[in-house]
């Protein structure tokens, strides 16, 4: 009853803070972007709220219970170094310079409408699919600590970003991530405090990994090893691709939040910041697993038990203190709800700038978007809540969403570093990626077999979207003509120009 009391304190925290901050929205530009006035060490904390997910909880222990030291190391830095730190080192200048409030919006600048229209579906699409993913994530911890039906743990964790979000956007967004990143970097010692109180130092942990039987840093407690340079799922290849590219570079709460700082070096530096803080947070929930797959290997499906890896954080907290327990819970809490919320504002955004404003109401002002924005986030909400009780859970969520987002990430990249690419390849190569990506992840749920064999046996779906989106708009760009400044001879006329 004490932890519930605790919970309820802190849910109804989140939701006064959603309202206090509405006297800030006197726009559109306030309520998806904060009014562009996110400072440093606020946007900082945003990005590691972001990153700090419910995801992270369940994959960090996960993989170094599958795959000991590496599995968690490659995770982490795939998504915090290579995704969030590289982001901020290259696309900075492109996302502030721009003025554009959403990755699609930037799209059509690049290449056209089109392809501006397809993308901004598929960011929709994936946005709900990852906020739902992160509710039933939420809702897992939720059912799992008080035993609760999973339709009541939804249920509370959507009408709880849902108020402090439909007040406020991104300005009760950010401020709810500042508390909650707090909490984040409060119960990372905790978290190895509690550890090593309860069941010893972290180096007896590694020495009895996996019963004694493996050592830690080169397998699971099964001995597998994660495999290096494989295209199937998981490995070092496909982790990086699918936590930098797909998930970071095509996602729009990624844009969104680098587009409402002040200024391009706070952009840059908050997400390099964010991100080193970020990888060591990862690592440190690793030592979960650590000591989940040390001292209670048999308690998992990968070596004799029921337990999934990725439930090793819940099997792990359960064993600590009321105390410890209720706060470390509050950390998953915010964990969770800090991504939910993020990726509700933008998909709000998307929903807005490139679908009510571009077809809708194309006249529309500050007022009748803010009216908008709030009435969106509503419906996107209740779409979330609807998807959450998808019956096959986050793994199938979390697949279909990157199908969706990749081919977004490939042409950002492709449209700075490549002047020829022309729309007409960009369009073909958005195409294909959706569309084999859609396909491979279905046949994948749908255990269909191709020769007789699993699909993701075969190419992880991060291998498909990569290869479908960059060759046909490689090919077709080719026979294409581009814009101006892809001509050949573009730099020379410039120079021409400025010299007489």
């Amino acid at each position: 009853m004490s932890t519930l009391i605790v919970m309820a304190i802190f849910l109804a925290f989140l939701i006064a803070i959603g309202v206090l901050s509405k006297r800030y929205i006197a726009g559109a530009q306030d309520f998806l972007l904060a009014g562009r006035e996110l400072s440093l060490p606020i946007n900082v904390f945003g990005v590691v709220a972001t990153g700090f997910a419910g995801t992270t909880l369940a994959l960090a222990p996960g993989f170094a219970i599958r795959f000991g030291f590496w599995g968690t190391f490659m995770f982490a830095f795939g998504y915090a170094i290579l995704g969030i730190c590289l982001y901020g080192l290259f696309f900075s200048k492109t996302i502030r310079r721009s003025g554009t409030y959403t990755l699609p919006e930037w799209l059509e600048i690049r290449y056209n409408r089109n392809v501006r229209i397809l993308l901004s579906i598929a960011a929709l699409i994936a946005l709900i699919a990852v906020t739902a993913n992160n509710v039933l994530a939420l809702a897992n911890v939720l059912t799992g600590f008080f035993g609760w039906s999973l339709y009541i743990s939804i249920a509370v964790g959507v009408f709880t970003f849902l108020l402090f979000t439909y007040f406020s956007g991104m300005w009760a967004v950010s401020l709810t991530d500042f508390v909650q990143a707090m909490i984040g970097l409060v119960g990372c010692p905790i978290i190895i405090i509690a550890c090593i109180s309860q069941f010893g130092p972290v180096g007896d942990a590694i020495t009895a990994w996996g019963g004694g039987k493996f050592d830690f840093f080169q397998t699971g407690i099964s001995g597998l090893t994660l495999p290096g340079a494989s295209i199937t799922y998981p490995s070092t290849v496909t982790l990086a691709l699918l936590f930098s590219v797909f998930l970071v570079f095509g996602g729009q709460h990624y844009w969104i939040r680098m587009a409402s700082t002040r200024s391009e070096s706070d952009a840059r530096n908050s997400y390099i910041i964010g991100g080193i803080i970020l990888f060591f947070i990862t690592m440190i929930i690793g030592t979960v697993g650590v000591y989940g797959g040390a001292l209670f290997p048999t308690a998992f499906n990968i070596a004799g038990g029921k337990l999934p890896p990725e439930a090793g954080y819940g099997f792990v907290v359960k064993k600590f203190s009321l105390v410890v327990g209720s706060f470390l819970m509050i950390f998953a809490l915010a964990a969770s709800l800090s991504t939910c919320a993020g990726t509700l504002v933008a998909a709000v955004s998307v929903a807005i700038k490139d679908v009510y404003q571009r077809f809708i109401n194309k006249q529309a002002d500050q007022s009748q978007l803010t009216k908008a924005s709030r009435y969106a986030t509503i419906i996107i909400s209740l779409l979330t809540w609807l998807l959450a009780y998808y019956p096959q859970g986050t793994v199938f969520l979390f697949a279909f969403a990157v199908a969706w987002c990749a081919p977004a990430g490939i042409l950002l990249i492709l449209g700075i570093l490549w002047r020829r690419g022309t729309a007409a390849g960009a369009f073909a190569g958005a195409v294909c990626g959706v569309g084999f990506m859609s396909i491979w992840a279905i046949m994948d749920f749908f255990k269909i077999a191709l020769m007789g064999r699993p699909v993701a046996s075969y190419v992880h779906i991060s291998i498909v979207g990569l290869v479908a989106c960059i060759v046909p708009m490689i090919l077709v760009s080719l026979f294409t003509k581009p814009k101006y400044y892809g001509a050949a001879d573009w730099k020379l006329k410039a120079e021409d120009r400025k010299i007489s």
